[in-house]
């Protein structure tokens, strides 16, 4: 699914259910690991902060600005049980080209409901510039 799909469409195929996703830049070839319970939210999520210039992924939004929206796309690799996600997120960036993708982290976790501190923001935006 291009990120720049019309809601409409994307409430037909992207469905609410848990799984793995990849969001993939067709110029660079980078993709972006992740899992959610809920694949249609975390779409949206994505997208809007991508437009919105506040992802938190600053190697993902910052391909974004240079490259725009219609050049990624969201992918659902599989449907998993809530409880395996982070099981089979794992072997995704396991086995992933560890130079070409946007995942700062390679461990899979989820913050889904922490609130991070704005010192504990700008220490990740750091420690993201200075990630090789």
């Amino acid at each position: 699914m291009n990120f720049g799909s019309e809601y409409s469409l994307i409430r037909k195929i992207i469905p609410k259910k848990s799984g793995i996703y990849k969001i993939f830049n067709i110029i660079t070839k980078q993709i972006y690991y992740g899992s959610s319970h809920d694949l249609r939210t975390r779409f949206y999520n994505h997208r809007r902060n991508l437009i919105n210039l506040n992802h938190s992924n600053l190697h993902l939004q910052n391909s974004y600005k240079k490259h725009g929206i219609s050049n990624f796309y969201f992918e659902i690799l599989e449907f998993v049980d809530k409880e395996m996600l982070l099981d089979k997120e794992q072997k995704y960036l396991d086995n992933c080209d560890k130079n070409n993708v946007f995942n700062i982290c390679f461990i899979a976790g989820n913050t889904a409901g922490v609130k991070m501190s704005d010192k504990c923001k700008k220490a990740m935006r750091l420690a993201s510039m200075t990630h090789i």
